[in-house]
């Protein structure tokens, strides 16, 4: 005890400190190794020395994620409740005060610490000491009674312990009055616990929110009635039952039931379940009224009368499909829903949604359609929320080829939320970031790039600089960019993304995957092979953990996977992804469908390599064919064009690979602008033709434009730059001018040094062989 400090008072409360750690024996209090006296008689305590950290400053500082906080917050409880049983009271749990260190074989222990200001429950204590003791707290932690002067028993450690917990979730301590943690969540905390604002506030939905605004009650007699309880409830979530805090509804008792036992209810009915009781009251979240809140727990009931179709008695031992379900969802929504349009609305909305992200596009466009209808006939031309179904029933259109009927579906949408919400609402934001998407499918990049910046503008008014809806539109921009072959820009603007997107949804989220994917994509175009590699490679396993089986956005990662290895001359291991895309493709989009035709494009580049000059025609015939079905033009068949003509090129036949070629540079000039360095690869084929012909003074101009472009879009070096190289120096040479071409050849054998195309090496070989040096 300090000099000064050693007071008759101090000295007594000193003296019940040591007898209070004397009986206590508990892992997860620090221990009292010895007591004693010193020299001038002033009382001493040895106390175990804790090596740790507080438990929410190690929490943050290593990114746990709720559950790894949960499991050291459940230590602190059973420290804290073997000190109740032993009728001790902490009376100042903190942070401070509950470390995490080093346990056994690694694990990790928490320590409660200072129990100086512990009450012993059966100790009468004069009122003098009771009034000093009733000083010693800190506010931030204090039970309402504390700081009121009152009598402190263990529901103050409670109070307390719900502070805590309250921090270890959403990193703020609780407001007063204490409301929802889940909707003090900001971005910051959930990249923290390694998640997404909207994740963590879904985490939070329902059971913790509960037990914390539980602990945290004014009054004692209203909170946990101990710590056990507490204790118990945070073990009944993490085991999936009921927790006791929580009115025991008989839909939240199902619920519970169908979490708990995976194995006796389909997997597919939990899918559902989970994302239907999720989104099919979206609607209402921010209205709090008695009918509203009735209508939601409407929906919630139908999503979980849905358990029955799984139920091994109803389905005679057959399995039921996620889509079985979806099927049977809706036919019963509108069969049992139809004289309350607001919740049959709200759930079919919700089955669109669900269908979409399950690939089922021609599902979810119909469930929209009907949806639209609802409420159109139920709200009028111009309320938000059919502004909405406009927006949901426009982007699928526009995925089937209908942008014309997509486009004003989605201006109608946006002239509704501008007339309603004005120009600086979120809704606007996605109108404008939707218009964009539709614009740059049908390469009308101006129009694209006005839309996204106008989106851009307003997400990051709205949501401040780092935001998941800015890592969005900031991604649609360097799409846009990428189209137009300023790789540079698109470069730039990908890695402020991808930056984004680890930050707002996490290093290893889906946004994240797509904006790896896309930046992998263009590395490869710009020939940064190695980096594009490991970010095609990284995307791969992402998507494989994220999407269990089969989806569009596995199909395009695998599609750039394959495409990268057969530009760096490994056609054979590009066989697998590209032959799994296509396989997956053909899974996804039943019958004819442009991402079943690209696919098959690209799958036809591994066989060209490997020199199956009659298959690569064959999958490039059919995927041609398939464009020609759906009505398709644009630059995804320029790709199926060019590809062909090489093809016939390479087995001779001139005059097809010059009326393909020819096709595909109509395509180009309607599409892409006048210095895309996509246009060198049509222009580079027509030089080759001419060539061909013993036309050299033909194909001279056509090469020298391809190189040009490849110079400014690629730059030197690049096995594409050195490809025009080589030829525009075989067509010099073809004319004489061996001079001229000595210095294009020379430059372009250099490539062979690095990965490219086998055909690409095989040209510049035999172009050197052939007009080479003597």
């Amino acid at each position: 005890v300090k000099r000064g400090m050693d007071t008759d008072e101090v000295l007594a409360r000193f003296r019940r400190e040591r007898q209070v750690l004397a009986g206590l024996d508990h892992p997860g209090i620090a221990r009292l190794l010895d007591g004693g006296a010193a020299e001038d008689g002033r009382p001493f305590l040895a106390m175990e020395y804790v090596v740790g950290e507080p438990i929410t400053d190690y929490c943050d500082r290593n990114r746990l994620d709720v559950a790894a906080r949960l499991a050291l917050f459940e230590q602190a409880c059973a420290a804290v409740q073997h000190a109740h049983r032993r009728l001790v009271v902490h009376r100042d749990l903190k942070p401070s005060n509950v470390l995490v260190t080093a346990g056994g074989g690694g694990a990790l222990q928490v320590k409660l610490l200072d129990f100086g200001i512990a009450k012993l429950l059966q100790a009468r204590e004069d009122e003098a000491l009771t009034r000093t003791e009733a000083r010693r707290l800190t506010p931030a932690y204090a039970a309402p009674e504390q700081v009121r002067g009152e009598a402190v028993t263990t529901a103050a450690d409670v109070y307390a312990l719900g502070v805590i917990l309250h921090e270890l979730l959403t990193g703020t301590r609780p407001p007063d009055p204490p409301r929802l943690p889940g909707g003090l969540v900001t971005a910051e905390a959930a990249v923290a616990r390694r998640t997404t604002a909207e994740r963590l506030r879904r985490r939070l939905r329902g059971d913790l929110d509960t037990i914390v605004l539980a602990a945290l009650r004014e009054e004692p007699e209203a909170r946990y009635p101990s710590v056990e309880s507490l204790l118990d409830d945070l073990r009944r979530h993490r085991e999936g039952l009921p927790v006791q805090a929580r009115p025991a509804s008989a839909g939240y008792r199902l619920r519970k039931f169908a979490r708990r036992h995976r194995a006796g209810v389909t997997a597919a009915a939990l899918v559902l379940l989970a994302l239907l009781l999720g989104l099919g009251a979206t609607a209402w979240q921010a209205r709090e009224t008695a009918r509203e809140a009735a209508r939601a727990e409407r929906a919630r009931d139908f999503a979980l009368s849905l358990l029955e179709i799984a139920d091994p008695d109803v389905a005679r031992g057959e399995d039921v499909t996620a889509h079985a379900l979806l099927d049977a969802a809706a036919e019963r929504a509108a069969r049992e829903l139809a004289d309350e349009p607001e919740v049959e609305e709200a759930v079919l909305d919700a089955l669109a949604e669900i269908n979409y992200r399950q690939g089922r596009a021609e599902e979810a466009e119909r469930l929209f359609a009907r949806v639209l209808a609802l409420r159109e006939a139920r709200l009028g031309p111009a309320d938000t929320l059919l502004a909405e179904s406009l927006n949901n029933l426009a982007v699928l259109r526009a995925q089937h080829g209908h942008a014309e009927e997509a486009e004003a579906l989605h201006a109608r949408a946006l002239a509704i939320r501008l007339g309603r919400l004005g120009p600086d609402h979120p809704d606007v934001a996605v109108s404008h970031y939707n218009l964009g998407v539709l614009a740059r499918a049908q390469n009308d990049l101006e129009s694209a790039e006005r839309h996204h910046r106008e989106a851009l503008r307003i997400r990051r008014a709205h949501f401040g600089p780092e935001a998941e809806e800015v890592a969005q539109s900031v991604r649609s921009l360097a799409l846009v960019q990428h189209q137009r072959g300023a790789y540079a820009d698109a470069e730039a603007l990908y890695r402020e993304a991808l930056a984004l997107h680890a930050r707002t949804d996490g290093a290893e989220g889906r946004e994240a995957s797509m904006a790896m994917n896309s930046l992998g994509a263009l590395l490869e175009t710009m020939g940064a092979y190695a980096e594009a590699d490991t970010l095609l490679r990284r995307t791969v396993a992402l998507q494989r953990r994220l999407y269990e089986g089969d989806n569009p956005q596995l199909v395009r990662s695998l599609t750039n996977y394959g495409i990268l290895l057969v530009e760096t001359g490994e056609a054979e291991r590009a066989q697998g992804p590209l032959e799994e895309a296509l396989a997956m493709a053909r899974r996804l989009f039943e019958g004819d469908h442009a991402g079943v035709a690209v696919t098959q494009s690209s799958y036809a580049l591994a066989s060209y390599e490997q020199g199956r000059l009659a298959e690569a025609a064959a999958e490039l015939e059919q995927a041609l064919a398939m464009f020609g079905r759906l009505g398709r033009d644009g630059f995804l068949t320029e790709f199926t064009l060019r590809w062909l003509a090489e093809v016939h090129l390479a087995r001779g036949d001139l005059a097809a690979a010059d009326t393909l070629y020819r096709r595909a540079r109509a395509v180009q000039e309607a599409e892409l602008p006048a210095r895309h360095p996509g246009r060198a690869d049509v222009l580079l084929g027509l030089g080759r033709v001419a060539l061909a012909r013993g036309r050299p003074a033909e194909a001279e101009p056509l090469l020298r434009r391809a190189l040009a472009l490849r110079r400014e879009g690629l730059g030197e070096g690049h096995p594409r730059t050195a490809e025009a190289e080589s030829w525009l120096g075989a067509c010099l040479a073809a004319q004489g001018r061996r001079a001229e071409a000595a210095p294009l050849l020379s430059s372009s054998a250099r490539v062979l040094g690095r990965p490219a195309r086998r055909s690409i090496s095989e040209a510049v070989r035999a172009n050197l062989a052939a007009y080479g040096p003597r």
